[in-house]
């Protein structure tokens, strides 16, 4: 369903199962928070939804093992608090959870940075200036103040200080929905006690969320691809025979698994890239295909999501469906039935693995051509943009990203 004001529609492991026409909505706070902001929050829920009288209350748990909140009783706009607790879980008619719906745009810029005098896309010589005018560009065209929309930016580590101070340096209100992230994390991460540095050429996730990162993308293709080459240049057996291919391809979940217990452990969001290749994916039509996408992404998920227990933690995991079959030049498009199957497939794993409904956005390039046909998937809550422009003048160009955003949130309204 997307976030709002601090609240997450959920059917909590650690809250009552929901039964009927009722869901949870979950209370967690990104710092320790005073009963003061709790009460504002749960009054601007409250006149949001039209004055909804809550089902149930209950506190139980705890939100990233920090935030203090004793257990609560809601009436109406009034907050009755009781004795010491920690985690906050509400019951309410499913009918007001459409309205708390936030659509979530993430940007992986990869390394478009690279001025074209060096190979790249990039128009500006100096990546600094570059990433600058992104922000400035951004805020300017009004995507951080946007009505029920977010926008997460994928970064290399060398733009993300600048990218975080350019952000930063606007008032509030005109870059509030505008996120920093980071591309990828490694698969251990610094710990007192522990290793306190020797991370060289790789990037802890405590690192990123000290440099002001909130968000980190998990498991893209490219990824993906990167240490399955990496493996086959120990074994080129594990590219053409299946059984050496299938366990080369389990030990990389295995490692994505460890990337996002770390990012999740060092307090940011992730956003974890699922999918099939052509190969998995086999001839025929998409009846045909249904069992060997479902298998695939099951195994995917079942591997990567291993003992990912979001409400431990009080962050979120984010599914983007990446159909790497219909990624790059020549290849066709992922059709909405396509992307509406492997929705489904996401969500009745997730929710068998770890008994929340998540929030699944396309992960296989949200464009100004197909913005409005993805919008209209109504299991998908956004999408994943990279380059906007693909002739002439190759390259991302935040004008761009905001008629796409655009056609998006129209098409949805």
């Amino acid at each position: 369903m997307g976030r709002n004001v601090g609240w997450i529609a959920s059917a909590s492991l650690l809250a009552q199962k929901t039964k009927g026409d009722a869901a949870h909505l979950i209370y967690l706070p990104e710092r320790p928070f005073k009963r003061e902001e709790f009460l504002a929050a749960v009054r601007g829920l409250h006149d949001r939804l039209g004055g909804v009288s809550w089902w149930s209350v209950r506190g139980c748990g705890r939100v990233g093992g920090e935030s203090v909140a004793p257990p609560f009783l809601i009436k109406g706009r009034d907050v009755y608090f009781g004795d010491v607790g920690t985690y906050l879980a509400m019951l309410v008619p499913k009918k007001y959870l459409e309205a708390m719906a936030v659509i979530e745009i993430f940007v992986n810029l990869k390394r478009f940075d690279v001025p074209k005098k060096l190979g790249g896309v990039c128009s500006v010589r100096n990546p600094k200036e570059w990433i600058s005018w992104i922000m400035a560009e951004s805020v300017g065209q009004g995507l951080g103040k946007l009505k029920d929309v977010e926008l997460i930016f994928f970064l290399p580590e060398g733009l993300i200080l600048n990218a975080y101070d350019k952000l930063f340096s606007y008032p509030p209100e005109t870059a509030k929905t505008i996120k920093i992230g980071c591309q990828g994390v490694f698969r251990e991460d610094i710990r007192q006690g522990g290793n306190f540095g020797a991370f060289t050429t790789n990037r802890p996730a405590t690192a990123a969320r000290n440099m002001g990162c909130t968000w980190v993308l998990v498991g893209h293709s490219e990824e993906m691809k990167d240490k399955l080459d990496i493996m086959a240049r120990y074994d080129p057996e594990t590219v053409y025979d299946e059984g050496k291919n299938r366990k080369a391809k389990e030990a990389v979940y295995s490692i994505i698994n460890q990337e996002v217990l770390c990012a999740l452990e060092a307090g940011m969001d992730v956003l974890l890239c699922v999918g099939e290749t052509a190969e998995e994916r086999g001839e025929g039509s998409l009846p045909e295909q249904k069992a060997r996408v479902k298998q695939v992404l099951r195994g995917q998920l079942e591997a990567e999501l291993k003992e990912v227990f979001t409400e431990r933690t009080g962050r979120r995991v984010v599914i983007a469906y990446e159909p790497i079959w219909a990624i790059g030049p020549g290849k066709i498009p992922a059709g909405p039935d396509d992307i509406a199957f492997a929705a489904a497939c996401i969500k009745e794993v997730v929710q068998e693995l770890m008994g929340v409904e998540t929030d699944i956005v396309y992960g296989g390039g949200l464009k100004e051509d197909n913005a409005r046909a993805i919008a209209k998937v109504k299991a998908i809550g956004g999408g994943l943009v990279a380059l906007t422009q693909f002739a002439g003048n190759i390259g991302f160009y935040p004008n761009d990203l905001s008629r796409i955003i655009g056609r998006y949130v129209e098409s949805r309204r």
